[in-house]
C-alpha cells in the first residue's frame, strides 16, 4: 500500500522554473517537523504533480471538525507557529487551506507550501479561494499577512461556535485590509493561545508572575501557556472540567507547595556551590535598565594581554523533555545536529553549528555579525536580515555571534538567554527573537529583554534553563574570545566572506556588498575550487590577504549591442564610446592592433555614450544604427570605422549624405531616419546604462568587467586581456563551457 500524500497537479507551464521553486520550498522546509517539504515535480499525463509525503497516521482537518475546541486549538496554533517557521526563512505558503492541514501526534503537518508561489514562477495561474485574503483578488501575490488571514478562515471554519476571545482573534485575522490584521503568524498563535486560556475554567492554583519583571505591555505580553496535559486525577492541576469544592484550602496548599519548591531550589543551589537562578533588578544606566553582567566580564577595549583563553565549547546537552508550558520546538536543526554541507579548508573564522544561521549553508556568501542585543546600532540592523535573505535566496548565509558590551548592563546575560533559546529551539525561534528586538521601540535593557523574551512563548522554566546552560555561557565566552583575538570593539561589526565592515549598514548598502562578494565567488567557483573549500579560500584571502586575487568586475550585459568577434571569445571588450572623442579614436586604433592578433580569443561589443559638449556625436551614433538597421552589424563596423576617419567632418553640412553613401546605403532613408530622431531611444539606453556603471567620460572599456578608462596604450590592454584569457582558460579546464565564459568570469549564472 502507498504512503499517503498530498499532490498538488498543475498544467504544464514552465516545468524548469517550477523545478528550481520546489526545490527552494523544500530548502524552506528543512529541518521543521510541522512542514512537509514537496518532492520533485514528475511529469503526468494532465501536466505536472508536486507531491508532499505524509506519514501514514496523520489525519486530514477536516475530520476533526466538530471535534473539543482545546485539540482543534492546539492544530491550529501548531499550524500557525509551522508557518510562521517559513516566513522566519523568507517564504510565504500562499495557499493555506483546511486541504493541506494535517493533525499528527496532536499538533499540525502543513504541506502545499507556496502553491500559489509555483504557480506563479511557472507562469500559471491559481483559481481564487475561499480561504484567500481579499487583496490576492488584485495582484495575486502571496505575503505573511495573507496567511494570517488563511489561518484566521481556517479557524472560524473549524469552530462555527468558538468563545468571544478567540472570536476576536478571528475577526482581526481576517480584516479585509492587511494593515488591520496580526503582523506576522507568531503573533496570531500567541492571540490565539492567550485567547485559548481565557476561555478555559480557571485553575484554582494562580500561576507565578515572572520574578523582576513589570507587568508587560499588551502588545508584548507573554501568553499564559497552553492547558497541560495532565493525567485524570493528578493533583498538580485539577481538570479544568471539575470544580473544586475546597478552594481556599488548595490556594493554601498550593501556596506551600511553591514555598516548598523554593526553599529546596536555593537548598539545591548552596550544596552544588552556584547561585540560586534567580534575576535582580538594577538601577537604570543611562539608556539600559537591566541585570548585571556576571562576573569577570570582558573589557569593551581589552588589549591583547587581557583576551580571555580559549574557552572550550562543550557538546550541546541533550534537549530535556517538553514541559507543559514549553511548545514543541518546530525550528531550524538545533545546534549539535548535523548540517548537510560542511566547511573545509580550515576558514581563520570558522562556522560550527554552535551559532544561529539563517539561510543556506551552502551560499557563496557568508555574512557573520558580531553584535550586541542591546546595542541601538545593532538592532538597527536587524530588519536588514529578511531584506537582505530575500535579496539572496540562494547566495547568502548570515551568521550570529555575541558580542555584548559591558556599557550595557545586563548584555551579557541577554545573550546566554537568547543562546538557550537557539539552543532549545534552533535558528528559526532565534530570527523570531531577532525580529522581535528589532521591532522594539526605545531603549532595550534587561527588564525590557524579558518581556520580549516572554513574548517568544518562552515560560518561566525554560527561562531558567537557558540561564543555567552551561552549554550557552560557552558559546557566548567562545564568541568574545574570538572577538578579542579579531579586535572586535564595538558593535555591529560584519565579516562578509572574511571582508571587515564596521558599524551599522543599511540594507541596500549591505546588498551592494554581498552582491559583489557573490559576484567574486562564483568566479573563483568557475576556476575548479570545491563548494566546499570556498568560504576557507575567500576568508583567507580577504582577512588575510593570501590566495587567488579575484578582480573586481562589473559586467555590462552586451543586449543588443553590435559585436565584432566570436561567441565563444575568451575575452570581451565592451567599449563606451563616441565618434566626435579624439581619445575614442586612438583607442578604436589600439582595439583594431588587438583584435588583429588575438583574433578567435577577443570580441568587441560597442555602446554609444556620446557626450554633451560635443554636438555631432548623438547624430554620427544615430547613423551608425542606421546602418546596422540596413545591414546588420557589418554594415554599423563599416559606418564606425568611417566615422572615425573622417572625425574632423564631421561638422560640416553634406558629411552625413557623403558617409551613408559611402557605405552604400540607402541614403534618403538614412537621412530620413537621423531628421525623424528614429534611433534617439537606443543612444539613450545605452548612456543610462552607462550612467548605472558610473562611466564618467569616454572611452570607457569593461575587459570581461575589469574597468579601464581612457585611451590605453596597446601594451597596456595587451596585458590586462592576457590575464583574462589565462583566466578563463582555468575556467575551461575546471567545466565552464567556453561560450559562458563572460557570465562566468562575471560571477553570474
Amino acid at each position: 500500500m502507498a504512503p499517503p500524500s498530498l499532490t498538488l497537479r498543475l498544467p504544464t507551464g514552465r516545468p524548469e522554473l517550477l523545478h528550481a521553486a520546489t526545490s527552494r520550498l523544500a530548502r524552506g522546509a528543512f529541518g521543521a517537523p510541522q512542514l512537509v517539504p514537496p518532492e520533485p515535480a514528475t511529469s503526468e499525463p494532465a501536466g505536472l504533480g508536486v507531491v508532499f509525503p505524509l506519514p501514514s497516521v496523520a489525519r486530514p482537518l477536516a475530520v476533526l471538525r466538530g471535534r473539543s475546541s482545546e485539540s482543534l486549538l492546539a492544530v491550529v496554533a501548531g499550524a500557525a507557529d509551522a508557518v510562521a517557521t517559513l516566513h522566519d526563512r523568507g517564504l510565504c505558503h500562499g495557499s493555506l487551506a483546511p486541504e493541506v492541514v494535517f493533525e499528527h501526534g496532536g499538533s499540525a503537518l502543513v504541506a502545499g507550501l507556496g502553491a500559489r508561489e509555483l504557480t506563479r514562477l511557472a507562469e500559471l495561474r491559481l483559481p481564487r479561494s475561499e480561504w484567500d485574503a481579499p487583496e490576492l483578488s488584485s495582484h495575486g501575490e502571496a505575503t505573511t499577512l495573507s496567511d494570517v488571514f488563511a489561518l484566521g478562515r481556517m479557524t472560524e471554519w473549524l469552530m462555527p461556535e468558538p468563545s468571544d476571545a478567540i472570536r476576536e482573534v478571528v475577526a482581526r485575522a481576517t480584516a479585509p485590509h492587511p494593515s488591520r490584521r496580526q503582523p506576522d503568524a507568531h503573533a496570531f498563535a500567541r492571540e490565539l493561545r492567550r485567547a485559548a486560556t481565557a476561555s478555559a475554567p480557571q485553575a484554582s492554583v494562580a500561576p507565578v508572575a515572572p520574578i523582576a519583571a513589570p507587568p508587560p505591555r499588551t502588545d508584548e505580553a507573554a501568553p499564559p501557556p497552553p492547558p497541560p496535559a495532565v493525567p485524570p486525577g493528578s493533583a498538580t492541576r485539577p481538570s479544568p472540567k471539575r470544580e473544586s469544592a475546597l478552594p481556599t484550602l488548595l490556594v493554601i496548599a498550593g501556596a506551600l507547595l511553591l514555598l516548598i519548591g523554593v526553599v529546596g531550589v536555593i537548598a539545591l543551589a548552596k550544596l552544588r556551590g552556584e547561585p540560586a537562578a534567580t534575576v535582580t533588578q538594577a538601577a537604570p544606566a543611562g539608556d539600559d535598565a537591566g541585570t548585571s553582567d556576571p562576573p569577570a566580564p570582558p573589557p569593551v577595549e581589552p588589549p591583547a594581554s587581557a583576551v580571555e583563553p580559549p574557552v572550550p565549547v562543550p557538546e550541546p546537552e541533550p534537549e530535556p523533555p517538553a514541559s507543559a508550558d514549553a511548545p514543541a520546538p518546530v525550528a531550524p536543526p538545533a545546534a549539535g545536529e548535523p548540517r548537510p554541507f560542511v566547511h573545509a579548508g580550515d576558514p581563520p573564522l570558522p562556522l560550527t553549528p554552535a551559532q544561529p544561521a539563517f539561510g543556506r549553508p551552502d551560499a557563496v556568501a557568508h555574512l557573520v555579525v558580531f553584535g550586541d542585543l542591546h546595542c541601538p546600532h545593532t538592532r538597527r540592523f536587524l530588519a536588514s536580515i529578511d531584506k537582505l535573505l530575500l535579496a539572496f535566496p540562494d547566495d547568502l548565509q548570515i551568521v550570529w555571534r555575541h558580542r555584548p558590551l559591558t556599557a550595557h548592563v545586563g548584555a551579557r546575560t541577554s545573550a546566554e538567554l537568547a543562546q538557550g533559546l537557539f539552543r532549545a529551539r534552533g535558528s528559526g525561534a532565534f530570527a523570531g527573537l531577532l525580529r522581535s528586538i528589532g521591532r522594539h521601540g526605545g531603549p532595550l535593557g534587561a527588564e525590557e529583554f524579558l518581556r520580549v523574551l516572554a513574548a517568544q512563548q518562552v515560560s518561566e522554566g525554560e527561562r531558567r534553563r537557558f540561564g543555567e546552560e552551561s552549554g550557552a555561557k560557552a558559546d557566548v565566552a567562545e564568541d568574545l574570545r574570538l572577538a578579542g583575538q579579531m579586535g572586535v570593539r564595538a558593535t555591529p561589526t560584519f565579516y562578509l566572506n572574511g571582508s571587515r565592515i564596521e558599524g551599522f549598514l543599511d540594507h541596500r548598502a549591505l546588498e551592494s556588498l554581498v552582491r559583489a562578494e557573490v559576484r567574486a565567488s562564483r568566479t573563483l567557483l568557475g576556476t575548479g575550487v570545491r563548494p566546499s573549500e570556498l568560504y576557507a579560500a575567500r576568508t583567507r584571502k580577504n582577512l588575510i590577504g593570501i590566495g587567488s586575487d579575484v578582480s573586481a568586475r562589473s559586467c555590462p550585459p552586451i543586449g543588443g549591442a553590435p559585436v565584432r568577434g566570436s561567441n565563444n571569445a575568451l575575452a570581451t571588450l565592451v567599449v563606451y564610446s563616441e565618434f566626435q572623442c579624439s581619445h575614442c579614436r586612438r583607442l578604436h586604433t589600439t582595439l583594431e592592433e588587438i583584435f588583429a592578433k588575438r583574433g578567435g580569443d577577443v570580441r568587441i561589443a560597442f555602446k554609444h555614450f556620446p557626450l554633451p559638449n560635443h554636438a555631432h556625436a548623438r547624430k554620427a551614433s544615430e547613423l551608425a544604427i542606421e546602418a546596422r538597421r540596413q545591414k546588420g552589424d557589418p554594415g554599423f563596423w563599416a559606418v564606425h570605422d568611417l566615422l572615425f576617419e573622417a572625425q574632423a567632418e564631421l561638422g560640416a553640412s553634406d558629411v552625413w549624405e557623403r558617409l551613408a553613401s559611402r557605405a552604400g546605403l540607402d541614403t534618403a532613408r538614412a537621412l530620413g531616419a537621423l531628421g525623424r530622431g528614429d534611433h534617439t531611444r537606443v543612444v539613450q539606453d545605452d548612456v543610462r546604462e552607462g550612467d548605472s556603471l558610473e562611466v564618467k567620460g569616454t572611452p570607457t572599456t569593461f575587459i570581461n568587467g575589469r574597468r579601464l578608462e581612457g585611451a590605453r596604450t596597446a601594451a597596456e590592454l595587451a596585458r590586462v586581456v592576457d590575464e583574462e584569457v589565462d583566466w578563463a582558460r582555468r575556467m575551461i579546464q575546471a567545466g565552464a563551457p567556453r561560450g559562458e565564459i563572460y557570465r562566468a568570469v562575471c560571477g553570474e549564472r
